[in-house]
């Protein structure tokens, strides 16, 4: 029997897996697809991820939910309880995964109307990650991604800083910059 499945190669290496609701999400550099699972090969084991895979029949396949926007750099995609989210440095743009396991291909940068501000920095080396005491989602040049320290500070003048901008799950909007 066989135990894996083929993603689309042509959408780049797999940069994350990720548990959302009962779903799991794989994704690429330029797509994002949900894995398709048999649920009677599937347990939830308390004090484990929500998922458990129990044999290789469970799995059947996948679901593209993009074709033309991906995750390129693992320590850009976050989750909060209200969904994933995720920076497409390619196409400039904040996306998420929403509580109906759905994603908005508008992108938030443009519901926001931060678009101006993502052309201009969503290249750099930006690290996602939640403040679960703000409720804000923190996109910074200096951060913590899960269990994982990483801090991509940059250097102008023989000054170094970290940008940093945050998202307010609670307004819905972009609600602060910070110089950290």
């Amino acid at each position: 029997s066989n135990s894996s499945i083929d993603l689309d190669q042509t959408a780049g290496a797999i940069t994350k897996i990720e548990s959302f609701g009962d779903k799991l999400f794989v994704f690429q550099e330029t797509k994002v697809s949900v894995i398709s699972y048999n649920e009677r090969g599937i347990v939830q084991l308390e004090g484990t991820n929500p998922i458990s895979i129990m044999n290789e029949q469970s799995v059947q396949g996948f679901t593209p939910m993009t074709d033309h926007f991906g995750l390129q750099k693992h320590y850009q995609c976050c989750k909060t309880d209200k969904g994933i989210y995720w920076l497409d440095s390619i196409n400039k743009e904040l996306f998420m995964i929403d509580e109906s396991c759905q994603v908005d291909k508008t992108g938030i940068s443009i519901q926001t109307n931060m678009y101006s501000w993502f052309i201009k920095n969503a290249s750099k080396n930006f690290v996602l990650y939640y403040n679960y005491f703000y409720k804000d989602l923190m996109m910074s040049l200096h951060g913590r991604n899960g269990s994982e320290n990483i801090t991509l500070e940059h250097s102008v003048d023989n000054k170094t800083f970290a940008d940093s901008i945050a998202f307010s799950e609670f307004v819905g909007g972009f609600s602060s910059f910070y110089d950290l």
